[in-house]
């Protein structure tokens, strides 16, 4: 019988809309129960975070996850700070945790008694620094370092994501565990999906067009703007299809990239979309004849995956965490290569065998992206620190 280990989970900067943090704690707590039943989970939330994550706790493991609501928000920034750094360790203490898990570098002075767990998921601070100001790349750079300084776990969610902790972070390989993300296959998946369902869902979005989807947040390393060059020469070639982009906008930077579609001539045909639940994004990749990621920057990505459990074939970018991640169910591809994107998309949509091969080929690899596996990994190396 297992020991059994509490583990505090500062999930305040995951607020659901805005963070890719928010599914890997979505996982934690419907997987942790069925994997562990000796770990107790106490996750601190904000308010407006917890009717959110309340909706996935297990009916069937009611004192094994517990939501403590902070009366702090999670903005304006620095009252979540001050919430992460000096109220979350006291209630660390109070809950008796034996180990603190957290994906961003507070608190800024370690907690007696608890171990540490570093989750290291962005790093963009380091390589785009211009994007989020001096103040606080500043904050997050001497703050990431000086975690990864003293936690006794540090994880990666991809190999990339460990070579550039070695390198930004100063971090010898020995103490840095790579445990891959998981893919939701409770919500993307084309089980008991029928066209009645995709009529209804185009009749809500207005969708009545065949059309290849991008999902991301709005920012310049996302490749936007490169992929409205390759979409302009697809269209030139004939093919009637539309363009879907669904995400986040960041500090204003959609405007600059619906700009682009004014200049490209195919405001007709390109479609902006903000943050799409998942009960919803699942239908927007099964009406999809194509998926696209471009990005330039990531430490793993999740929507391409997300697009290969839909059925839908896949093209990605060849850059950082993109390729190791996600190319071997996919086609892989320059984003700089304007006409070499284009003529990929092109091949996709109109060789019915080449986007049945990538079908299938998708499916198959997403497959090994399962909460279980991840979460019983994650659970394995903080049990062995533990212990």
């Amino acid at each position: 019988m297992h020991k059994k280990i509490k583990v505090g989970i500062d999930a305040l900067p995951a607020v659901p809309g805005m963070s890719g943090a928010v599914g890997a704690i979505r996982n934690m707590i419907k997987i942790v129960p069925k994997v562990d039943n000796s770990v107790e989970l106490i996750i601190f939330v904000n308010s407006a975070q917890y009717d959110y994550y309340k909706r996935f706790l297990p009916l069937d493991a009611p004192n094994k996850i517990t939501l403590f609501i902070v009366k702090f928000p999670s903005s304006p920034l620095p009252l979540r700070l001050w919430a992460q750094n000096f109220i979350v360790p006291s209630l660390c203490h109070k809950f008796d945790i034996d180990v603190h898990f957290s994906m961003n570098p507070e608190p800024i002075i370690k907690i007696s008694g608890v171990k540490e767990v570093f989750k290291v998921v962005d790093l963009q601070y380091f390589d785009v620094p211009q994007e989020f100001g001096v103040w606080k790349t500043t904050y997050r750079k001497w703050m990431g370092r000086r975690k990864a300084k003293r936690a006794e776990l540090i994880l990666g969610n991809s190999l990339y994501t460990k070579a550039k902790i070695m390198e930004y972070l100063g971090v010898q390989p020995d103490r840095i565990r790579v445990v891959h993300e998981a893919l939701d296959h409770e919500f993307f998946n084309t089980d008991h999906l029928n066209l009645e369902d995709l009529d209804v869902f185009r009749k809500r979005y207005s969708i009545a067009y065949p059309f290849i989807i991008y999902v991301s947040s709005f920012r310049p390393y996302k490749n936007h703007a490169l992929l409205l060059q390759a979409f302009s020469k697809l269209r030139e070639k004939g093919l009637p299809y539309h363009l879907v982009l669904i995400g986040n906008d960041i500090k204003g930077y959609r405007r600059k990239i619906e700009n682009k579609a004014i200049e490209v001539g195919l405001t007709h045909c390109i479609h902006f979309f903000d943050y799409i639940h998942h009960w919803d994004l699942r239908l927007f990749y099964a009406a999809a004849d194509l998926a696209v990621y471009p990005s330039e920057l990531e430490t793993f990505g999740i929507p391409p995956l997300e697009a290969m459990a839909c059925g839908v074939p896949v093209i990605v970018s060849d850059r950082t965490a993109v390729p190791e991640i996600s190319g071997g169910g996919s086609l892989v591809v320059d984003p700089h290569n304007i006409s070499l994107m284009a003529e990929s998309m092109y091949q996709v949509l109109s060789n019915e065998k080449l986007g049945k091969e990538l079908q299938e080929k998708g499916k198959t690899w997403c497959k090994q992206f399962t909460e279980e596996r991840n979460i019983s990994e994650t659970i394995q190396l903080i049990r062995d620190l533990v212990n």
